[in-house]
C-alpha cells in the first residue's frame, strides 16, 4: 500500500513538472512577416500584389477591449520613380510594342495581443500582413537592342498607428516598400477574322525599396534590369 502511494505521488510530481515547463515555453511570436508577392498578367497588362499569408495564434483577447482600441492613422504622400533597363535578346516582331506595367506598395503588419492571466507572456491572437499598392502602365522607349521602362507613380498611403487600450495592444510594423515591373511584347495578330493583340513574350522583375516610408513629398527611386 505504501509503495502504491509513493508511485502515485511521484507521477503527480512529474505531471506538475511537465505542466510548469509547458507554461514557461509559451511561444513569443515575432511581428515580422514576409513581403508581398507580385503577379504580372501580360495579356491584360495588370500588376497585383498579394500579401504574405496570415498567421493566426489562438489566444484570450477581450473582444470589448479590441472594440475600444481605435488607433489613429498617419497619411504619407510622395512619388515612386521606377526605371528598368531591358536587354532585348532578339529583335521585336514587326509593329510590336513593349508594354511596361509597374506596381509599387508598402507592406505592413498588424499584431493584436493581450496580457495573459499570469502576466508572463502575451497572448497573440491576430497577425495580418497587409499592403497598400499603386500601379501604372506605359510603353517602353526602344533603342536597338535596349529598351527602358520609366514610371513616376504618386502615392497616398494611410497606415494605422500602434495603440494600447487596457490589456489589449495593437502593434503596427512597416515592413518596407516593394515594387515590380512587368514587360510584355505585344503584337498584332491578323490570323483571325478580327485583328487582336497577343503577347509574344513577357518577363517581370521585382524591386526592393526602403524599409521605412520616406518623409512626405519625397521622390524615391527604384531601379532594376531585365532580359527579354
Amino acid at each position: 500500500m505504501r509503495r502504491l502511494i509513493t508511485l502515485a505521488m511521484a507521477a503527480f510530481a512529474v505531471i506538475g513538472t511537465v505542466s510548469a515547463a509547458a507554461q514557461q515555453s509559451e511561444p513569443n511570436v515575432s511581428s515580422v512577416a514576409g513581403r508581398a508577392t507580385w503577379t504580372f498578367d501580360p495579356e491584360k497588362g495588370t500588376m497585383v500584389a498579394t500579401p504574405a499569408p496570415s498567421v493566426v495564434v489562438p489566444g484570450r483577447l477581450d473582444p470589448e477591449a479590441v472594440a475600444n482600441a481605435t488607433p489613429t492613422s498617419t497619411t504619407y504622400t510622395g512619388t515612386i520613380l521606377m526605371t528598368v533597363a531591358v536587354k532585348l535578346v532578339s529583335p521585336l516582331s514587326p509593329g510590336a510594342v513593349l508594354l511596361c506595367t509597374g506596381g509599387v506598395g508598402v507592406d505592413y503588419t498588424v499584431t493584436e495581443s493581450s496580457t495573459s492571466t499570469t502576466g508572463t507572456f502575451p497572448d497573440l491572437v491576430g497577425f495580418g500582413p497587409l499592403i497598400l499598392q499603386n500601379s501604372q502602365s506605359t510603353y517602353a522607349t526602344i533603342s536597338g537592342t535596349k529598351a527602358t521602362c520609366s514610371f513616376s507613380i504618386p502615392y497616398t498611403w494611410t497606415i494605422p498607428a500602434s495603440s494600447t487600450s487596457g490589456k489589449t495592444q495593437i502593434v503596427v510594423t512597416v515592413q518596407g516598400i516593394t515594387g515590380s515591373v512587368g514587360i510584355a511584347e505585344h503584337v498584332l495578330d491578323t490570323t483571325f477574322p478580327v485583328n487582336a493583340i497577343r503577347t509574344a513574350r513577357s518577363t517581370s522583375v521585382g524591386l526592393t525599396g526602403p524599409t521605412t516610408i520616406p518623409p512626405d513629398g519625397t521622390k524615391t527611386t527604384l531601379t532594376g534590369s531585365a532580359v527579354l
